[in-house]
């Protein structure tokens, strides 16, 4: 099945502890930032806390976000994933224009929200704010994870190369892996091209393709992690005591939450 091609800029894992979240990354050898409380800006340029906090894992021009929320609200924008299952629940897609953005998927009649202004604290930057525009798309017709457009407003703050180097050896992301006979027809409407993918894992093809068969996690139950050096990567990983496999001449590994994470060698992937 032919993968789908898209921009990605950063994904996010959903937790019911952030604390828990950051040591099982760090022991997997990624530099972990955080964790910073999540605000929104309103009209009057006040930050309003919105009961999340994230902390991130970053690389030269995207990331992933380990996040857990504490809010209650019915409002919040992730309050369709506050209970089990929990892994990946975020897929945030690049956007040079927010306005266009949110345009093209108006004509592609995708109902998307309106484009709202947030903000959070870099800590590895002092007294700096990362801001940034961002819509999502309907829940309804996205029920298994949030996908919503961000516009950086501060990039060269966010993608600062001080907190982009990992002891594993990761370089960033390169695919999600959705577990499922097909992936839902929606999902197309998001292909614009793009460094990463999308790539359909039937059932009969998880342990080849993932390392493990996925535990009760959502449906995109793995993402690849591209490396310079698998080889080190893979020692790097034993060594530190990390329950590996191969995989398609890739090293996979599980999180708590069931989801698999796969290392390959980033001459492979681009």
């Amino acid at each position: 099945m032919t993968p789908l091609h898209l921009e990605i800029d950063h994904i996010g894992i959903l937790g019911p502890s952030i604390p828990a979240l950051v040591r099982e990354f760090r022991a997997l050898g990624f530099a972990v930032v955080g964790p910073v409380e999540l605000t929104a800006v309103d009209d009057s340029g006040k930050s309003i806390g919105l009961g999340q906090q994230s902390a991130h894992v970053m690389f030269a021009d995207d990331y992933i976000e380990l996040t857990a929320v504490d809010s209650t609200s019915p409002d919040h924008h992730l309050a369709q994933f506050l209970q089990p299952p929990w892994g990946i629940r975020l897929l945030l897609l690049t956007s040079d224009d927010i306005e266009e953005s949110h345009d093209r998927c108006s004509q592609r009649h995708l109902k998307p929200s309106d484009v709202c202004t947030a903000s959070r604290q870099l800590v590895y930057k002092q007294s700096a704010e990362a801001r940034f525009k961002w819509f999502g798309l309907p829940a309804k017709e996205w029920p298994d994870i949030l996908i919503a457009y961000v516009q950086h407003l501060t990039k060269e703050l966010v993608f600062d190369k001080s907190v982009s180097q990992h002891s594993n050896g990761a370089t960033g992301i390169s695919r999600l892996y959705y577990c499922g006979d097909k992936l839902p027809s929606g999902y197309r409407q998001l292909a614009d091209g793009g460094d990463h993918s999308i790539e359909v894992v039937t059932a009969d093809r998880e342990e080849a393709v993932l390392g493990f068969t996925p535990g009760r996690t959502t449906p995109f139950a793995g993402f690849g992690i591209t490396v310079d050096d698998l080889r080190a990567t893979s020692l790097f990983l034993r060594e530190s005591g990390v329950n590996v496999r191969r995989a398609n001449e890739r090293i996979s590994t599980q999180l708590q939450s069931g989801v698999c994470v796969i290392f390959e060698q980033a001459a492979a992937v681009r």
